[in-house]
């Protein structure tokens, strides 16, 4: 170590102490500005995540609403288009609450856009919406199910897309890491299979009837299901 400091320690023994002091003094100085730096730099970067997270949570629950909709709605489709006729009214009525909830989450999107980078794949779910809705009346049970079944699913991709870069992903806090995860990922992901499964048993209740496919179908998410719940 004193070979180290030999250089510093040589030099000081040639000055005054007035010198001595001021050197001495700027030193201090440089290190608690260093110190301080850092400290700015470290909250700063607290202050932005933070921001990001308030900003992926706040778009998060408009398109949770839109997703929960998008999927009454695929259950009513497959229940009139099944062959029950009644259905029209309440079809028609939740087709307006998803428009609702879809211009819900274009005032929020559009404030965060630039931070969370959503707005591409934002604009193909709002398309997909249009095509699904605008070419429903000539669609089949299966062609329902599967169009809305993919709409989902990118809607749930673009909440997980708005999560990561709003750093809610990867928490430190190992608590914080499974709720977020199960909100972001299992949760979601179990709701949707259970959601296919009530849109397909309106849909079989409206046709009076089920193919073995169907049955087999049926099973399969009922596994899954249980399996999902097992993990929770």
């Amino acid at each position: 170590m004193e070979i180290i400091f030999s250089p510093a320690i040589a030099l000081m023994s040639r000055l005054k102490y007035p010198a001595k002091f001021a050197a001495m003094g700027l030193l201090a100085v440089l290190a608690i500005g260093f110190l301080l730096t850092s400290l700015i730099v470290g909250q700063s970067t607290a202050i932005r995540l933070a921001g990001n997270e308030r900003a992926a949570l706040e778009l998060m629950g408009p398109m949770h609403k839109q997703v929960q909709l998008t999927q009454q709605h695929r259950g009513l489709s497959a229940g009139y288009l099944g062959g029950n006729a009644a259905m029209k009214p309440k079809l028609d009525a939740k087709q307006a609450e998803v428009a609702k909830a879809i211009k819900e989450v274009d005032a929020i999107e559009a404030r965060h856009a630039a931070m969370l980078r959503t707005t591409s794949e934002w604009t193909a779910v709002k398309a997909d919406w249009d095509k699904l809705r605008g070419g429903l009346e000539a669609m089949k049970v299966p062609e329902t199910l599967a169009a809305h079944g993919a709409l989902i699913e990118r809607s749930l991709r673009l909440q997980v897309q708005a999560a990561d870069a709003g750093s809610l992903v990867g928490d430190p806090d190992i608590d914080s890491f499974y709720i977020i995860d199960t909100l972001i990922h299992r949760l979601p992901a179990m709701l949707e299979r259970l959601g296919k499964v009530r849109a397909k048993g309106t849909g079989t209740l409206s046709k009076k009837e089920i193919s073995e496919a169907d049955k087999v179908e049926f099973q399969v998410h009922l596994a899954v299901l249980k399996q999902t719940l097992d993990v929770l």
